[in-house]
């Protein structure tokens, strides 16, 4: 086996796009304009579970983007016993789009990585988001043009983790599973889809959130861009993909001797 993948498959939104930086700036405008007597801690954390859960049902087919933004913001405020009708409810997720706009990014370290990977690698995108949305954060952050294949939930009528929506990147760049390798932050929909798939896996567990299974190879932050390419190649090498495998450990100076790559880099703990 090619130690190092023919592609690779990344996830889009806090993998690449940094959703927690804008969604902090957003959440902070919000909160200091609809909500300053609310704890804004609380009101960050039942944001993300309101987030999740509208998030959900959009890819399930059952709201619009629109429509999910609203009830959102509805569940948020009633949280905390604030009835807010369906005209604040938009004017509130207005805000919220606008800063959330206003403040994208890529995740740190996130262009390095792509220039690192040009041409040694074909580049994929594996998204559960609109075809609109996405395309626009790709255009927006300079990067549409770096992949060799973008595959979006709404496009194909599948959301990770279902293995076919990964077995369409692969088909798209005529690649097998056995030379490819995904790095997304979303344990159930990035790195349990990709081992389904039999596509070994990198988890960007960007919050250094407890382990969930040894057979995984993990970092924390996209930089430096060598502990990224280490990662990729010990993940090629352990044959993750199959439940139960042990990695080699990154024997170095950043390496906890786990599997998982360690650096000093400061994370976000923001809630997105």
């Amino acid at each position: 086996m090619n130690l190092f993948p023919q592609a690779i498959l990344f996830d889009l939104d806090d993998t690449l796009f940094d959703h927690q930086h804008a969604s902090a700036c957003a959440l902070n405008e919000l909160h200091a304009k609809y909500a300053a007597g609310i704890d804004a801690e609380r009101f960050a954390v039942e944001h993300a579970k309101a987030l999740e859960k509208y998030h959900v049902r959009f890819l399930a087919g059952e709201l619009s983007l629109d429509q999910a933004r609203a009830a959102r913001m509805i569940d948020l405020f009633a949280t905390f016993g604030v009835h807010i009708d369906a005209a604040k409810a938009n004017e509130i997720a207005l805000l919220y789009r606008a800063m959330h706009q206003e403040n994208r990014r890529l995740v740190p370290g996130a262009k390095e990585l792509m220039e690192a990977l040009q041409g040694r690698a074909k580049l994929a995108i594996v998204t559960n988001n609109s075809i609109d949305e996405q395309w626009n954060k790709l255009r927006y952050l300079g990067i549409a043009d770096r992949f060799d294949a973008v595959v979006i939930s709404e496009e194909i009528g599948i959301t990770k983790p279902a293995a076919e929506i990964f077995n369409i990147a692969l088909s798209r760049m005529e690649c097998t599973a056995k030379n490819a390798v995904v790095i997304g932050d979303n344990w159930d929909a990035d790195i349990m889809g990709a081992i389904g798939a039999g596509i070994p896996a990198v988890w960007f567990n960007r919050l250094d959130k407890p382990r969930r299974g040894d057979h995984v190879v993990a970092i924390t932050t996209l930089t430096p861009v060598q502990g990224v390419l280490t990662a990729i190649h010990d993940a090629m090498q352990a044959g993750n993909a199959t439940p139960g495998a042990t990695p080699i450990a990154l024997q170095n100076e950043n390496s906890n001797g786990s599997g998982e790559w360690k650096t000093n880099g400061k994370l976000e703990t923001l809630a997105s």
